[in-house]
């Protein structure tokens, strides 16, 4: 198993991405998660989490989580080397959600 499947497996089964503080399910736009996917591979970390930090500071708890998401790419050589990589796990998140990996 490489580090991208290893990174896709902990993501699918990080019980705190997939539900808020109150255990209640985060639920990502496709609009959403096509954004941050565009900022994060055309800008990099930091743009996106500037970007996800004014979101969460609006009360968007799907912001916070996909900074959570953030940290675990930040700790994948794959990802820092080639952001598509990082663009492609963001988009396809409510389907990952679904699949057995």
């Amino acid at each position: 198993m490489d580090n991208i499947e290893k990174l896709l497996k902990e993501i699918k089964e990080d019980r705190t991405i997939w539900t808020d503080k109150n255990r209640k399910p985060i639920n990502f736009s496709n609009k959403f998660l096509a954004t941050v996917g565009d900022i994060f591979e055309k800008s990099g970390f930091g743009e996106a989490k500037v970007y996800l930090l004014n979101l969460a500071g609006r009360n968007r708890p799907d912001a916070l989580k996909m900074l959570q998401l953030l940290k675990k790419f930040e700790t994948t050589p794959e990802i820092s080397a080639n952001r598509a990589v990082g663009r492609a796990i963001i988009t396809c998140l409510t389907t990952l959600k679904q699949m057995e990996v």
